[in-house]
Protein backbone atom coordinates (compact mmCIF):
# COMPACT_ATOMS: atom_id res chain seq x y z
CA UNK A 1 0.00 0.00 0.00
CA UNK A 2 1.45 3.33 -1.00
CA UNK A 3 1.95 5.86 1.37
CA UNK A 4 -0.06 9.05 1.44
CA UNK A 5 2.11 12.32 0.18
CA UNK A 6 1.37 14.20 3.53
CA UNK A 7 2.75 11.28 5.64
CA UNK A 8 5.83 10.89 3.58
CA UNK A 9 6.26 14.99 4.31
CA UNK A 10 5.53 14.18 7.83
CA UNK A 11 8.19 11.84 8.44
CA UNK A 12 11.17 13.88 5.96
CA UNK A 13 10.33 16.95 8.02
CA UNK A 14 10.35 14.84 11.48
CA UNK A 15 13.73 13.39 10.26
CA UNK A 16 14.97 16.87 10.06
CA UNK A 17 13.04 18.54 13.16
CA UNK A 18 16.43 18.11 15.21
CA UNK A 19 19.59 20.53 15.00
CA UNK A 20 21.93 18.23 14.92
CA UNK A 21 19.80 15.87 12.12
CA UNK A 22 19.70 19.21 10.18
CA UNK A 23 23.31 20.00 10.71
CA UNK A 24 24.10 16.38 9.59
CA UNK A 25 21.87 16.08 6.75
CA UNK A 26 24.03 19.44 5.21
CA UNK A 27 26.83 18.23 6.08
CA UNK A 28 26.11 15.28 4.31
CA UNK A 29 24.59 17.48 0.87
CA UNK A 30 28.13 19.25 0.54
CA UNK A 31 30.37 16.35 0.85
CA UNK A 32 31.57 15.15 -2.38
CA UNK A 33 32.11 11.53 -0.97
CA UNK A 34 30.76 9.23 1.46
CA UNK A 35 31.71 10.21 5.05
CA UNK A 36 32.50 7.95 7.92
CA UNK A 37 30.68 8.60 11.14
CA UNK A 38 33.93 10.46 12.79
CA UNK A 39 33.99 12.90 9.17
CA UNK A 40 30.31 13.81 10.43
CA UNK A 41 31.01 14.50 13.26
CA UNK A 42 34.35 16.57 12.56
CA UNK A 43 32.39 18.33 9.74
CA UNK A 44 29.29 18.97 11.96
CA UNK A 45 30.76 20.34 14.81
CA UNK A 46 28.79 17.06 16.92
CA UNK A 47 30.06 14.78 19.44
CA UNK A 48 30.57 11.10 17.32
CA UNK A 49 27.80 9.61 19.87
CA UNK A 50 25.32 12.31 18.07
CA UNK A 51 26.71 12.22 15.11
CA UNK A 52 25.87 8.57 14.93
CA UNK A 53 22.13 8.63 16.35
CA UNK A 54 21.12 11.35 13.32
CA UNK A 55 23.05 9.25 10.86
CA UNK A 56 21.31 6.46 12.06
CA UNK A 57 17.54 8.61 12.02
CA UNK A 58 18.64 10.02 8.59
CA UNK A 59 19.33 6.71 7.33
CA UNK A 60 16.07 5.03 8.81
CA UNK A 61 13.92 7.76 7.08
CA UNK A 62 15.53 7.52 3.72
CA UNK A 63 17.38 10.74 3.74
CA UNK A 64 20.91 8.86 3.92
CA UNK A 65 22.43 5.67 1.91
CA UNK A 66 24.87 3.76 3.83
CA UNK A 67 27.34 2.37 1.71
CA UNK A 68 30.75 0.24 2.72
CA UNK A 69 30.37 -0.69 6.54
CA UNK A 70 30.18 3.02 8.41
CA UNK A 71 30.21 5.56 5.58
CA UNK A 72 27.48 7.74 4.58
CA UNK A 73 26.28 9.73 1.72
CA UNK A 74 23.05 11.80 1.39
CA UNK A 75 20.08 9.59 -0.54
CA UNK A 76 19.69 12.37 -3.62
CA UNK A 77 17.76 9.36 -5.36
CA UNK A 78 15.41 9.69 -2.66
CA UNK A 79 15.17 13.34 -2.48
CA UNK A 80 14.30 13.15 -6.21
CA UNK A 81 11.61 10.78 -5.73
CA UNK A 82 9.68 12.36 -2.56
CA UNK A 83 10.06 15.62 -4.05
CA UNK A 84 8.37 14.27 -7.53
CA UNK A 85 5.71 12.18 -5.76
CA UNK A 86 4.94 15.69 -3.29
CA UNK A 87 4.85 17.98 -5.95
CA UNK A 88 2.65 15.59 -8.22
CA UNK A 89 -0.18 15.10 -5.08
CA UNK A 90 -3.93 16.21 -6.10
CA UNK A 91 -3.27 18.37 -2.74
CA UNK A 92 0.14 20.15 -3.14
CA UNK A 93 -1.37 20.66 -7.41
CA UNK A 94 -4.70 22.17 -5.35
CA UNK A 95 -2.42 24.47 -3.09
CA UNK A 96 -0.33 25.02 -6.09
CA UNK A 97 -3.62 26.49 -8.07
CA UNK A 98 -5.25 28.15 -5.83
CA UNK A 99 -4.86 31.93 -6.68
CA UNK A 100 -7.20 32.75 -3.96
CA UNK A 101 -7.63 32.53 0.19
CA UNK A 102 -11.27 30.78 -0.37
CA UNK A 103 -9.21 28.10 -2.85
CA UNK A 104 -6.57 27.86 -0.46
CA UNK A 105 -8.30 26.95 2.84
CA UNK A 106 -10.78 24.77 0.78
CA UNK A 107 -7.91 22.88 -0.54
CA UNK A 108 -5.71 22.76 3.17
CA UNK A 109 -8.93 21.84 4.76
CA UNK A 110 -10.99 19.16 2.50
CA UNK A 111 -10.01 15.83 1.68
CA UNK A 112 -12.31 13.98 -1.06
CA UNK A 113 -15.12 16.15 -0.04
CA UNK A 114 -14.97 15.10 3.61
CA UNK A 115 -13.31 18.25 6.13
CA UNK A 116 -10.32 16.59 8.12
CA UNK A 117 -10.75 19.23 10.82
CA UNK A 118 -12.06 22.31 11.68
CA UNK A 119 -10.40 25.69 11.26
CA UNK A 120 -9.39 27.46 13.89
CA UNK A 121 -9.57 30.93 12.59
CA UNK A 122 -12.50 32.62 12.25
CA UNK A 123 -12.15 34.26 8.45
CA UNK A 124 -11.45 30.09 7.73
CA UNK A 125 -13.59 28.96 9.54
CA UNK A 126 -16.40 30.99 8.03
CA UNK A 127 -15.04 29.54 4.45
CA UNK A 128 -15.30 26.34 4.90
CA UNK A 129 -18.81 26.84 6.74
CA UNK A 130 -20.03 28.48 3.73
CA UNK A 131 -18.78 25.20 1.53
CA UNK A 132 -21.02 23.17 3.34
CA UNK A 133 -23.80 25.55 3.82
CA UNK A 134 -24.37 24.77 -0.17
CA UNK A 135 -25.37 21.14 0.71
CA UNK A 136 -28.53 22.71 1.88
CA UNK A 137 -31.29 23.92 -0.36
CA UNK A 138 -32.86 26.98 0.11
CA UNK A 139 -36.89 27.74 0.57
CA UNK A 140 -36.81 23.76 2.15
CA UNK A 141 -37.29 22.92 5.86
CA UNK A 142 -34.66 20.37 7.34
CA UNK A 143 -35.52 17.90 10.35
CA UNK A 144 -32.55 17.95 12.75
CA UNK A 145 -32.16 14.23 11.72
CA UNK A 146 -31.42 14.85 7.75
CA UNK A 147 -29.29 18.02 8.68
CA UNK A 148 -27.41 15.35 10.58
CA UNK A 149 -27.02 13.24 8.11
CA UNK A 150 -26.36 15.70 5.49
CA UNK A 151 -23.12 17.18 7.52
CA UNK A 152 -21.89 13.76 8.59
CA UNK A 153 -20.93 13.17 4.95
CA UNK A 154 -18.67 16.14 5.83
CA UNK A 155 -17.41 15.43 9.30
CA UNK A 156 -18.33 13.14 11.88
CA UNK A 157 -18.42 15.67 14.84
CA UNK A 158 -21.37 16.85 12.66
CA UNK A 159 -23.20 18.38 16.22
CA UNK A 160 -20.37 21.18 16.21
CA UNK A 161 -20.66 22.00 11.92
CA UNK A 162 -24.84 22.24 13.19
CA UNK A 163 -24.16 24.41 16.19
CA UNK A 164 -21.49 26.53 14.11
CA UNK A 165 -24.10 26.95 11.04
CA UNK A 166 -26.32 28.20 13.13
CA UNK A 167 -24.27 30.30 15.26
CA UNK A 168 -23.05 32.05 11.84
CA UNK A 169 -26.28 32.18 10.55
CA UNK A 170 -26.67 29.97 7.41
CA UNK A 171 -29.20 28.21 9.16
CA UNK A 172 -31.80 29.25 11.66
CA UNK A 173 -33.50 26.48 13.74
CA UNK A 174 -37.20 26.63 15.37
CA UNK A 175 -38.90 23.76 16.91
CA UNK A 176 -36.24 21.19 15.40
CA UNK A 177 -36.67 22.27 12.10
CA UNK A 178 -33.71 23.93 9.91
CA UNK A 179 -34.08 26.36 7.16
CA UNK A 180 -31.04 27.92 4.94
CA UNK A 181 -30.90 31.39 5.66
CA UNK A 182 -27.81 31.77 2.88
CA UNK A 183 -26.07 29.45 0.45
Amino acid sequence: MERDAEDELREFLRALASPERLRVAGTLAGAAETLSVAEVAARAGLPPRVARAALAALAGAGLAAVEEPERYRLDGAHLRALAARLLASPVSQARAAATDERARVLASFFRDGRLLKLPTGDRRRAIVLEEIATAFTPDRAYPEREVNDILRRYHDDYATLRRYLVDLRYLTRASGIYHVLRA
